[in-house]
């Protein structure tokens, strides 16, 4: 799994388990990534230029909020697929 050291002693399900949990983790992380501040900037700019500077940190904080989401689907899915390969059956949803 991505960056993560699996413990051949544990079972499936504990080890999708905490994937899930480190995805969850990542998807909290992604929800502190909010660009509303910058967009209502850009719409009150103080001095000339600010739109475009605030419009501009708004995408990189859109491109971490969406690049951790990924990172968190990718971890749920590898986490199910080897759950699947390990057990042949579908991993149980949450």
């Amino acid at each position: 799994m991505s960056n993560e050291q699996v413990n051949p002693n544990e079972s499936p399900k504990v080890t999708l388990m905490r994937a899930r949990l480190r995805a969850a983790q990542l998807r909290v992380e992604a929800a502190h990534h909010d660009s509303g501040g910058y967009h209502r900037q850009a719409n009150h700019p103080i001095y000339p230029g600010q739109e475009d500077i605030c419009l501009h940190k708004a995408g990189i904080v859109d491109s971490l909020r969406a690049e951790t989401m990924a990172k968190a689907d990718l971890i749920e899915a590898e986490a199910e697929e080897a759950y699947k390969a390990a057990t042949g059956e579908e991993a149980p949803k949450c």
